[in-house]
Protein backbone atom coordinates (compact mmCIF):
# COMPACT_ATOMS: atom_id res chain seq x y z
CA UNK A 1 0.00 0.00 0.00
CA UNK A 2 1.21 3.77 -1.01
CA UNK A 3 0.35 6.07 1.60
CA UNK A 4 -0.08 10.07 -0.20
CA UNK A 5 1.78 13.10 2.04
CA UNK A 6 -1.29 16.26 1.83
CA UNK A 7 0.51 19.76 2.12
CA UNK A 8 -2.05 21.87 5.07
CA UNK A 9 -1.98 25.05 6.32
CA UNK A 10 -3.78 26.05 9.22
CA UNK A 11 -4.53 29.35 10.88
CA UNK A 12 -4.02 29.96 14.44
CA UNK A 13 -6.40 33.35 14.07
CA UNK A 14 -6.55 36.28 17.10
CA UNK A 15 -9.12 38.41 17.84
CA UNK A 16 -8.18 40.36 20.81
CA UNK A 17 -7.27 37.68 23.04
CA UNK A 18 -8.89 34.58 21.73
CA UNK A 19 -8.40 32.32 19.25
CA UNK A 20 -10.57 30.80 16.43
CA UNK A 21 -11.32 27.30 16.42
CA UNK A 22 -14.46 25.70 13.89
CA UNK A 23 -16.04 22.22 14.64
CA UNK A 24 -16.32 20.05 11.66
CA UNK A 25 -19.14 18.73 10.51
CA UNK A 26 -20.77 15.73 11.47
CA UNK A 27 -20.56 13.92 8.16
CA UNK A 28 -16.65 15.16 7.75
CA UNK A 29 -14.89 11.84 6.89
CA UNK A 30 -11.45 12.18 8.79
CA UNK A 31 -13.17 14.20 12.26
CA UNK A 32 -16.07 14.11 12.35
CA UNK A 33 -17.32 17.31 15.01
CA UNK A 34 -13.90 17.45 16.11
CA UNK A 35 -12.73 21.16 16.48
CA UNK A 36 -10.00 22.45 14.69
CA UNK A 37 -8.04 25.71 13.43
CA UNK A 38 -9.41 27.05 9.82
CA UNK A 39 -7.53 25.88 6.98
CA UNK A 40 -6.75 23.23 4.66
CA UNK A 41 -4.96 21.84 1.35
CA UNK A 42 -2.96 23.27 -0.38
CA UNK A 43 -3.73 23.69 -4.50
CA UNK A 44 -1.41 22.65 -7.48
CA UNK A 45 0.50 26.11 -7.99
CA UNK A 46 -0.80 28.04 -5.03
CA UNK A 47 1.70 29.64 -2.29
CA UNK A 48 1.13 28.89 1.34
CA UNK A 49 0.08 32.50 1.61
CA UNK A 50 -2.62 32.55 -1.16
CA UNK A 51 -3.87 28.73 0.14
CA UNK A 52 -4.02 30.23 3.43
CA UNK A 53 -5.71 33.49 2.97
CA UNK A 54 -8.22 30.85 0.15
CA UNK A 55 -9.32 28.43 2.73
CA UNK A 56 -10.16 30.96 5.77
CA UNK A 57 -12.10 32.68 3.52
CA UNK A 58 -14.02 29.78 2.30
CA UNK A 59 -14.30 28.12 5.32
CA UNK A 60 -15.14 31.96 7.71
CA UNK A 61 -15.78 34.53 5.47
CA UNK A 62 -12.88 36.32 7.08
CA UNK A 63 -10.07 38.23 5.69
CA UNK A 64 -6.74 37.57 7.26
CA UNK A 65 -3.14 39.00 7.78
CA UNK A 66 -0.78 36.20 7.94
CA UNK A 67 1.68 36.09 10.69
CA UNK A 68 4.82 34.14 11.33
CA UNK A 69 4.60 30.36 11.21
CA UNK A 70 3.87 28.85 14.29
CA UNK A 71 5.07 25.20 13.92
CA UNK A 72 4.77 22.45 11.52
CA UNK A 73 2.94 18.68 12.28
CA UNK A 74 3.08 15.55 10.20
CA UNK A 75 0.18 13.77 11.69
CA UNK A 76 -1.52 10.41 10.19
CA UNK A 77 -4.90 10.96 9.10
CA UNK A 78 -5.69 7.17 7.81
CA UNK A 79 -3.31 4.29 7.20
CA UNK A 80 -2.30 5.66 3.77
CA UNK A 81 -2.56 9.32 4.48
CA UNK A 82 -0.48 12.20 6.32
CA UNK A 83 -1.13 15.85 6.61
CA UNK A 84 2.07 17.82 6.46
CA UNK A 85 0.61 20.83 8.44
CA UNK A 86 2.17 24.53 8.31
CA UNK A 87 0.13 26.11 10.88
CA UNK A 88 0.31 30.40 11.03
CA UNK A 89 -0.71 33.16 13.28
CA UNK A 90 -3.02 35.10 12.29
CA UNK A 91 -4.97 38.27 12.79
CA UNK A 92 -8.45 39.08 11.23
CA UNK A 93 -10.40 42.73 11.70
CA UNK A 94 -13.93 41.68 12.20
CA UNK A 95 -15.10 38.58 14.44
CA UNK A 96 -18.07 37.99 12.12
CA UNK A 97 -17.82 34.49 11.21
CA UNK A 98 -20.00 32.99 7.80
CA UNK A 99 -19.12 29.41 8.10
CA UNK A 100 -18.81 26.89 4.99
CA UNK A 101 -20.56 23.62 4.83
CA UNK A 102 -17.61 21.71 6.07
CA UNK A 103 -18.42 23.33 9.83
CA UNK A 104 -21.45 23.53 12.01
CA UNK A 105 -20.00 26.13 14.70
CA UNK A 106 -17.50 28.13 15.93
CA UNK A 107 -15.88 29.94 19.11
CA UNK A 108 -13.72 32.71 19.84
CA UNK A 109 -11.97 30.51 22.90
CA UNK A 110 -9.96 30.94 25.29
CA UNK A 111 -7.03 29.12 26.31
CA UNK A 112 -8.66 27.07 28.51
CA UNK A 113 -11.52 26.43 25.94
CA UNK A 114 -8.54 25.19 23.68
CA UNK A 115 -7.32 23.37 26.20
CA UNK A 116 -10.63 21.10 26.60
CA UNK A 117 -12.30 21.30 22.80
CA UNK A 118 -9.41 20.83 20.65
CA UNK A 119 -8.70 17.35 19.29
CA UNK A 120 -5.81 15.88 21.31
CA UNK A 121 -3.48 15.39 18.68
CA UNK A 122 -3.72 19.86 17.57
CA UNK A 123 -3.46 20.31 21.13
CA UNK A 124 -0.20 18.22 21.86
CA UNK A 125 1.50 19.92 18.80
CA UNK A 126 0.46 23.67 20.77
CA UNK A 127 1.98 22.23 23.67
CA UNK A 128 4.82 20.72 22.19
CA UNK A 129 6.00 23.45 20.07
CA UNK A 130 5.39 25.85 23.18
CA UNK A 131 2.96 27.87 21.30
CA UNK A 132 0.76 29.19 24.52
CA UNK A 133 3.84 31.21 25.71
CA UNK A 134 3.96 32.73 22.88
CA UNK A 135 0.52 34.76 22.71
CA UNK A 136 -1.45 36.57 24.63
CA UNK A 137 -4.73 34.63 24.81
CA UNK A 138 -7.32 34.74 27.51
CA UNK A 139 -6.90 31.85 30.35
Amino acid sequence: MEGVIIPTVKAMILRGRRVLILRRSATDPYGPGIWEFPGGQMEFGESLVKALRREVREETGLAIEIGPLLYTATPLIRADRQALVLNYLCTAGTEEVVLSHEHYDFLWATKAELCTMLEATILQNLLDNDVFSRLDIDE
